[in-house]
């Protein structure tokens, strides 16, 4: 009982260390039982959603050109596969984008329709029906991605090819549910589906393949596509993959969002444990004298060092368990904005195992701690502390440093200065605090501003440059008629003639097998002025017979510069080629080769490029200009698109999310500041609290101690800010470009500059600066008279 007394003793008379660990200690368990819940909760609801779309071992999305022929062929040759256990075929269509209208604003991406069909395919579903979902005619069902981007709601409409469609609710979907995926799909009723097919105006027409495979060859996905090949009329592989796959890019964005977060918690979790040694120290160094009478009336040091640790212990108990309460508000909101980057709906809550395991390692950790830096008491003794008492500050030995050596200053900054010369020690904490803060604002400002700009986001991605996209879309790609392009070709030179253009390039883009590896390929009818990254090693294709690839595809391959490779598309007998270099593209997570359009004619004999890209002079009204170019040109074969406002659906997606995790670590580094300059004040202004008195008898005012006090801390948290800088400067470009390597991109950069530093800098002494100057208004109460009393 007598320790406890010692210990709401302690407490009572160090209220300001108690309030510091409650409020630091709440804020780490606050994020760590968050973001943990989240991390635990997305890998369940992933795994459920899977289940619930009935996906089994692989699937794939074939494009074809004759629908029911193809339906009825691929059964049959599914059905020879002795290890195929079961597997599901399943028709779906594409409209041109340009004539589907979600809201008031025209599809910018390719949508892929489907007939609902629940009993198949249990999607969990966001709508404003109780009862069983039952989708009727005239109602559309969307992934939940659209609701975001196009900022839509259950009851609005939808245009597909003149037909008006309500919004009965958003799905979540595993597959193509994250906007990284720029293809979407949605679910109207079957008689609307039949209706849609029948049309003419579309841009194509796919089997979904479901297969379950009972099979001990890890590479049986690839059997089963050869299977699907082997079917006549295939034109190439929409989508392929497994589930191991369809997990990692669905969990891409998130977990990326998920490691930031945990990152800024574990730093709040060091800051608080380095914030508790320092005022554990701090506060036996204080307390000398009241420890040495506890031993001089009979307590044993391990009973101080027990009621000391309590002190903490508790406040940290209580912070956690705040915390913990806390998170059972803020999960939802982080679950739901992680999760939509997924397109799968959040559900869930605080698992009371994680809040019980957050609290307990927080303890621990916070015992372990107090333990270490509570040794110093063995060293009392009532007449040590006696003897020792409250050493003056200001006028140690220490302080030769004569001020009118600094005479060009003004005075109340050579004070300063001398003041954190003086009790350097008890500031490096702030310094080091201050320097890991800005550094993790300094990067998240950083990520930030990647996805702030659509164009940068191309070039960086290793997207090309382009104003405007004009396509030729036919029903089936190796069947188009000279005509066609030679339409297309007068409508670009008509474009030419109008408008101020500066570059007309070709472009095909479409899947193919390298090394029975699925890549996605790009062929460019010239490299020069298109905005493309210069690639990281090499040069980029030729001749017709030179690929670069991206040093995912070169590590998958195992090929690299000089090497030779077979490349396959559809039916087409492989072709080889010579690798001259390697470039990076985020497009299909990084797994990309880029060819020359003769390359692409000599993989594919009867391809041609049926896309046309733009790029105009500056200066240009780019949204004007291809709005008229859409109103004089664009019908049902003929599809225009700028090229940026795509891309930018993606970019926009991710972004928003980017900004509001910046906004968190810009929120969270004004918290720890202002806390830790709290209790760094009321320190400096206890162990000063003599020389205050001293610099009032000599004509000092309260107010010119206050702006010393807080022109110190503001000295010390810029001094920390330009060491965050310095930090970011070295080890920032390093830290994102391994961030970056998951997503395909193997070079990145902060781009940092002063303008990009100064807001973190900024920020942290400013926050210093008024919460420095708020709590010396205790300066007041120091008298001369209370001094002489003593």
């Amino acid at each position: 009982m007598a320790i406890f007394k010692v210990t709401s003793s302690l407490l009572r008379r160090q209220k300001a260390y108690g309030v510091t660990i409650f409020c630091l200690s709440l804020i780490v368990s606050l994020m760590l039982c968050s973001v943990l819940t989240v991390m635990q909760r997305s890998g369940v609801l992933l795994h459920e959603a899977i289940e619930n779309i009935s996906m089994h071992d692989v699937m794939f999305f074939v494009g074809v050109p004759e629908h029911d022929d193809e339906f009825v062929r691929l059964k049959d040759n599914l059905l020879d596969v002795g290890y195929v256990e079961d597997f599901e075929v399943g028709r779906c269509l594409s409209p041109l984008p340009s004539n589907v209208f979600i809201g008031e604003q025209e599809l910018q991406e390719t949508m892929i329709i489907s007939a609902y069909a629940p009993d198949l395919r249990n999607y969990r579903i966001r709508s404003n029906r109780d009862e069983l979902f039952v989708l009727a005619d005239g109602e559309v069902l969307l992934q939940l991605i659209y609701e975001r981007t196009y900022s839509v709601e259950v009851g609005d409409t939808v245009s597909i090819n003149g037909h008006e469609f309500i919004i009965a609710g958003f799905f979540e979907d595993p597959i193509l549910g994250s906007p990284t995926a720029t293809i979407g799909r949605a679910y109207v009723h079957e008689g609307d589906f039949e209706k849609l097919y029948g049309e003419r105006n579309l841009q194509g027409t796919f089997l979904f393949v479901n297969v379950q495979a009972d099979h001990d060859d890890p590479d049986y996905a690839k059997q089963i596509r050869n299977v699907i090949e082997a079917s006549s009329g295939f034109l190439g592989m929409f989508i392929s993959g497994s589930r191991l796959i369809v997990i990692s890019n669905a969990m891409l964005v998130p977990n990326l969002i998920l490691a930031l977060l945990l990152s800024f918690a574990l730093l709040s979790l060091l800051i608080t444990l380095f914030v508790l040694r320092y005022a554990v120290l701090s506060s036996i160094e204080g307390s000398f004298v009241t420890l040495g009478v506890f031993k001089a009336v009979g307590f044993t040091g391990k009973q101080i060092r027990i009621a000391v640790m309590l002190q903490y212990v508790l406040v940290c108990l209580m912070g956690s368990v705040a915390g913990a309460f806390a998170s059972i508000m803020l999960i939802p909101t982080i679950g739901e904005l992680v999760m939509v980057m997924a397109g799968l709906i959040w559900n869930g809550r605080l698992s009371v195992y994680m809040g019980l395991m957050v609290v307990f390692a927080m303890t621990l950790l916070i015992c372990t701690v107090s333990m270490l830096n509570t040794r110093k008491i063995k060293r009392i003794s009532p007449i040590r502390a006696i003897s020792f008492g409250r050493a003056p500050v200001y006028f140690a030995r220490r302080l030769n440093i004569p001020l009118r050596r600094l005479a060009v200053l003004p005075l109340h900054f050579r004070m300063s200065l001398k003041q954190i010369m003086t009790r350097r020690k008890q500031y490096v904490l702030l310094v080091c605090i201050t320097a890991l803060l800005t550094f993790m604002a300094i990067f998240a400002g950083g990520m930030s501003r990647i996805f702030s700009d659509v164009r940068n986001v191309l070039h960086v991605f290793g997207f090309p440059k382009s104003d405007v996209a004009i396509m030729y879309v036919p029903q089936n790609p190796l069947d188009i008629s000279d005509e066609a392009i030679l339409m297309l070709d007068e409508i670009v030179a008509e474009i030419e003639e109008q408008y101020s253009v500066a570059i007309v390039f070709e472009m095909i883009t479409t899947w193919m097998l390298i090394e029975g590896v699925d890549v996605s390929g790009f062929a460019y009818d010239t490299f020069d002025g298109i905005g493309l990254i210069e690639p990281l090693s090499g040069r980029f294709p030729i001749y017709d017979n030179e690929v670069t690839l991206s040093p995912v595809v070169a590590a998958l391959s195992e090929k690299g510069i000089g090497d030779r490779i077979y490349l396959r598309f559809g039916e087409f007998e492989p072709a080889e080629f010579i690798v001259t270099g390697m470039a990076e593209n985020i497009n299909n997570l990084g797994r990309t080769i880029i060819m020359t359009m003769e390359g692409a004619k000599r993989l594919a004999p009867g391809v041609v490029p049926f896309e046309r890209h733009i790029i105009f002079e500056e200066g240009t009204d780019v949204p004007a200009t291809v709005a008229e170019i859409k109103s004089a040109y664009e019908h049902d074969d003929i599809f225009v698109f700028e090229f940026e406002v795509l891309v930018g659906t993606m970019v926009d997606s991710i972004a928003e999310v980017v900004n509001l995790v910046t906004g968190v670590s810009y929120a969270l580094t004004a918290a720890l500041i202002a806390l830790i300059t709290f209790l760094l004040t009321i320190i400096a202004m206890y162990r000063e609290y003599a020389d205050i008195a001293v610099f009032k008898a000599v004509g000092f005012t309260s107010w010119q101690l206050r702006l010393q006090f807080a022109l110190r801390f503001l000295l010390v948290s810029l001094s920390g800010g330009l060491l965050g800088m310095g930090l970011s400067l070295l080890v920032g470009d390093a830290l994102i470009t391994f961030i970056f390597r998951f997503f395909g991109i193997s070079r990145m950069s902060l781009n940092l500059g002063p303008a990009e530093a100064l807001p973190p800098i900024l920020l942290v002494s400013t926050v210093a600066l008024i919460a420095t100057w708020l709590v010396s208004t205790r300066v007041k109460r120091v008298s001369v008279r209370t001094l002489i009393s003593e």
